[in-house]
């Protein structure tokens, strides 16, 4: 029964993240293709240093998921009160940002671009938090409708600006359309379950930043750990090679919308096991997402010089490289996913932040080594190294 209920939810899941990974893979290329190496690597940059600053209007949204699955009395208390403090957190995110994008030295567009980011990634944040409603609820086909319009709304303004020859910026303009329409319309399939009646409980929100520091803590870790290579590159390398370094990583996060779909469907159900039950679950589990992740590892490394060269086009060969050594690490990838949600269910965010915290740590030190030296070969590398050492610290916090 437990897994006919994964089975219906991951389908919807499925559809949400095989068309967010797959526009999100379109998107990549369509961008590599008509603003060339440096261009694709500027738009690569402005996704991953405006991401160090989303963990303000992002905190807390597993804790969400979880506490309402638990008791689905509290929906109200938790969206009113958690709306109204994203919202706050989201204005001091762009604030933040304000003061320091001009001190990067970049190019007066670029800043623009991660301003048009950090607008874009809060109303997402946001969209995020009616989503954890759904999961909690188990109605995932109502997350599966507004990010599947969010996706597409953003993938026709990329076709857009590229069949009109647009500039890179138009993309980011094309980016914040898409996350106001998404958040609209989650606002709408909300009215299903709950009204959105804003408030602020201040006891209550303490509690909640009490409790959902850790999710904020394991973001920024999370951040540094896959996105500090693509900030160090593009301040020590140039937007060139952040964009060949990108393009591989771009195949990398489309591979990873299959250990994504389940464990998200899974969360829930881990929340709520305990003892051999959990075991069990764990264990199926983890068996199912190594095999696969060693099959399509082997299959990557055997096709990445086909898969560059005609996807991206013969300018990006650089990047078969960095796609190889990724696909060897693979496995270890989509078993981390496992563990680090399993943690989460249980309610072990303190352990996982450890084992994250140095995961991170390493990764941000390996960069800085191994980048001057080797480029973007050193900075996967250093990713590559930390992700095993991530897997094996998770599993033996986990046991």
């Amino acid at each position: 029964m437990v897994f006919k209920k994964i089975l219906k939810n991951s389908f919807w899941l499925g559809l949400a993240e095989f068309f967010s990974k797959l526009s999100g893979f379109v998107n990549g290329i369509l961008i590599a293709r008509a603003f060339g190496a440096e261009g694709f690597g500027q738009y690569s940059f402005a996704l991953a240093f405006v991401a160090f600053f989303v963990f303000l209007p992002d905190i807390g949204t597993g804790l969400v998921t979880r506490e309402i699955a638990k008791n689905k009395k509290l929906v109200q208390k938790y969206l009113a009160n958690i709306t109204s403090l994203k919202i706050i957190l989201a204005v001091v995110m762009i604030l933040l940002l304000l003061v320091v994008v001009p001190f990067l030295g970049k190019p007066s567009d670029v800043m623009l671009m991660l301003l048009l980011t950090a607008a874009s990634l809060a109303l997402l944040a946001l969209t995020s938090l009616n989503n954890a409603v759904f999961r909690a609820y188990e109605q995932m086909h109502l997350e599966f409708v507004n990010r599947f319009v969010e996706r597409l709304t953003k993938l026709l303004a990329v076709v857009l600006v590229v069949v009109l020859h647009g500039s890179l910026l138009h993309i980011f303009y094309g980016l914040l359309i898409s996350s106001v329409v998404a958040y609209g319309i989650s606002l709408l399939q909300l009215r299903k379950l709950v009204r959105l009646k804003l408030s602020f409980d201040l006891p209550f929100v303490k509690h909640f930043l009490a409790e959902g520091w850790p999710f904020a803590i394991s973001t920024i870790f999370g951040v540094l750990f896959f996105r500090i290579d693509t900030v160090m590159l593009s301040f020590m390398q140039g937007e060139a090679v952040v964009g060949w370094y990108n393009a591989a990583t771009n195949l990398l996060t489309a591979v990873m919308v299959l250990p994504t779909i389940f464990v998200t469907s899974l969360y829930p159900v881990l929340s709520r096991s305990t003892g051999k039950e959990l075991h069990r679950v764990f264990r199926k589990s983890a068996e199912l997402l190594t095999c696969m992740g060693l099959v399509i590892g082997g299959v990557l490394f055997l096709a990445a010089p086909l898969l560059i060269r005609y996807l991206y086009g013969i300018a990006f060969l650089p990047a078969v490289a960095v796609l190889g050594f990724f696909a060897f690490v693979l496995p270890f990838k989509f078993l981390n996913v496992l563990q680090m949600q399993t943690l989460f269910a249980k309610n072990k965010q303190r352990q996982l932040i450890v084992v994250q915290g140095i995961a991170a740590l390493v990764n941000v030190v390996g960069n800085w080594t191994l980048i001057p030296m080797y480029g973007m070969v050193g900075a996967t590398l250093a990713s590559v190294g930390c992700e095993i050492l991530l897997c094996m610290g998770l599993w033996k916090v986990g046991r």
